[in-house]
């Protein structure tokens, strides 16, 4: 089983660490992506649909809660549906809530970034 995660920890890796690096150096075009991105109601359900299928194969593949290295693999799985679910059923709260300014998008670009660094050191290790 570990080797799904590890898997899935070289596939994610690497992408979540690149999207990190567009937040924290890219950041008005974050903006400026997500505000016309929201804006169009078929690219939301898009962005919801993908996440939540995203997250139920990363689920389906390991879903194990053992706290070691593996546990950010699961627990990216139940973000990944979380946020699907969120986005496919609540739009309006997705789209109000959303405000992305210079500042946060920064901040928040530090989260995928040690994100994507966490499992590129689980599968790559």
């Amino acid at each position: 089983m570990e080797q799904n995660a590890i898997l899935i920890a070289k596939i994610f890796g690497p992408v979540v660490l690149c999207l990190g690096f567009w937040m924290l150096l890219q950041t008005k075009s974050v903006i400026y992506t997500w505000e016309n991105f929201k804006q169009t109601p078929s690219c939301l359900f898009l962005f919801g649909f993908i996440n939540l299928l995203l997250g139920c194969c990363v689920i389906n593949l390991y879903n194990i809660w053992i706290l070691d290295k593996t546990i950010f693999v699961t627990i990216l799985g139940w973000v990944l549906a979380f946020r699907g679910v969120i986005t496919i059923l609540c739009p309006k709260f997705v789209h109000k809530n959303s405000i992305i300014e210079a500042s946060s998008a920064r901040l928040g670009g530090l989260f995928p970034l040690v994100w994507g660094i966490i499992l590129c050191w689980v599968g790559f290790r």
